[in-house]
């Protein structure tokens, strides 16, 4: 039982670089190991009692082996969404209510949060490919009457992939992509019309505030970039990318040979020069190519899902996937999740040749994240009566690199760390109250304040700001100034 209980080392040469599947982000796994594993999970763990010494630590290190290979298989098949018992139906409909009107409250800027990932989009990318690829933007973005796109291309890779989908027809664009909700689902017979509502109440935030139109419009531009690459990098009989972001995509070079010649067979180009992808023609491979097929399918789903990013079963663990998790990590999950997904992949890369890429991406991020951090500010000072102290204030120089830094999803685990940080050392736990315990801090706040009359400025914002969609583009700025004039 020792021997086969001892955990799996990974080799220098078997590093953090290759994600698990489509869906996953994990260390690379060995087709020895998965041989292991898959003897191992047929084993009865026997006792015996000459052997007990030191065994039971062993066998608890290979439960928890299990446990993980379990979760992530329920989360790959979508039972880990049906499964019941703890917490209770109960309990579970309040904690998913209070995370619906956590969202409505606090989401109301989403969209920008969102706007900022277009510079994982487009940095990736060579010039040459960025040049092909963006006058077909404008064509892209056009929503035919049936809710289809007039761009071939597009409809292929959303095929493909299943991303970029319209955001009024398509059926599962997310709107919940910073939280990280893998599959919560209810019988129809246990939806109320307070359920209803409040459903609708998180998609129309989420559409209002920009988050589904940008998400979907960067995914499409995602897309269409990683395509154009394939196919520029087959007319030069050459990798599109560095070596190390074709390991993390799971590409080899056998692979890689195979999907640029079914490209170079089966593609359609716009221009006589052959520069400008129309189409894949992806149904048309060969059939000895399906594996490439499936690789291709496989590395687009994952690089665009990395770029424009969606929280994975790889990238938080079961609690902070189970009911609670997902309730007291609300919208902190996708920061967490951030240090697997952007972080973590981007130091790989740039340890291992790919510096320039990683460089020219973190710095662009930079600037962009100084705009939004800016354009942020005064949005929210509209209508206070301390408008001018709150922007000097909040846009003082460390604030300003404070914020644009905290904008950029690689960077978001650690702009957490300060806010805890600094919360701590100033005497506040804003950083770490979990979003929906905050509305009940807010109403026990304002009730108090109501009680003893004489509302201040902030006491008003505060109660204000318990009202859906409070955050969003305008609404902030409008409830400010009823906050000012009722005040005074």
């Amino acid at each position: 039982m020792t021997a086969h209980s001892k955990m799996y080392v990974p080799k220098k040469d078997e590093e953090y670089i290759s994600p698990f599947g489509p869906s996953m982000g994990y260390m690379k796994l060995s087709p020895d190991f998965v041989k292991k594993m898959n003897t191992l999970m047929k084993m009865e763990l026997a006792d015996f009692s000459d052997q007990l010494v030191g065994k039971v630590t062993q066998e608890l290190a290979f439960n928890k082996e299990i446990e993980a290979l379990n979760f992530m298989y329920d989360g790959i098949t979508g039972r880990l969404g049906f499964k019941e018992g703890d917490p209770s139906f109960g309990t579970r409909q309040t904690l998913r209510r209070a995370r619906e009107v956590s969202f409505m409250m606090h989401m109301g800027m989403s969209g920008m949060a969102a706007l900022m990932e277009l510079t994982n989009v487009l940095m990736e990318h060579s010039l040459p490919v960025l040049l092909k690829s963006m006058p077909q933007y404008r064509k892209m973005m056009k929503i035919a009457a049936d809710g289809k796109l007039d761009n071939a291309l597009i409809r292929e890779l959303e095929e493909l992939t299943g991303l970029g989908t319209d955001v009024l027809t398509g059926k599962f664009t997310r709107v919940s992509r910073f939280e990280g909700d893998a599959m919560d689902i209810t019988d129809d017979a246990r939806i109320t019309k307070t359920d209803e509502w409040l459903g609708r109440g998180r998609e129309a935030t989420a559409f209002l505030s920009g988050l589904t139109p940008v998400t979907a419009g960067l995914r499409r531009m995602s897309m269409l970039n990683y395509a154009t690459a394939w196919a520029r990098s087959a007319r030069k009989n050459d990798n599109p990318f560095s070596k190390i972001k074709m390991e993390q995509l799971g590409i080899d070079e056998t692979t890689s040979l195979k999907i640029r010649s079914q490209i170079l067979k089966h593609s359609t180009f716009k221009d006589k020069e052959k520069t400008i992808l129309e189409s894949l023609n992806t149904k048309a491979w060969d059939e000895d190519a399906q594996d490439a097929l499936d690789a291709f399918q496989v590395s687009a789903y994952r690089d665009t899902t990395q770029s424009v990013q969606e929280m994975s079963i790889g990238s938080t663990n079961a609690f902070l996937r189970g009911e609670w998790g997902k309730t007291v990590f609300q919208f902190l999950s996708f920061p967490l999740a951030a240090m697997e997904q952007q972080a973590m992949r981007l130091g790989v890369r740039a340890a291992h040749g790919d510096a320039t890429t990683v460089a020219k991406i973190l710095m662009s991020s930079i600037f962009m994240g100084s705009l939004m951090y800016t354009g942020r500010v005064y949005l929210n000072a509209e209508g206070r009566g301390d408008r001018e102290k709150y922007i000097k204030d909040n846009l003082a120089t460390g604030r300003l690199v404070e914020g644009a830094i905290s904008q950029i999803g690689a960077a978001s685990t650690f702009g957490l760390i300060y806010d805890v940080t600094t919360g701590a050392m100033d005497g506040n736990n804003y950083a770490i109250t979990p979003a929906s315990i905050s509305i009940i801090q807010k109403l026990l706040g304002s009730g108090k304040a109501i009680a003893e009359g004489d509302m201040t400025e902030a006491e008003y914002r505060s109660l204000l700001r318990l009202l859906p969609m409070s955050s969003l583009y305008g609404a902030r700025s409008l409830l400010n100034q009823v906050a000012n004039e009722l005040a005074n």
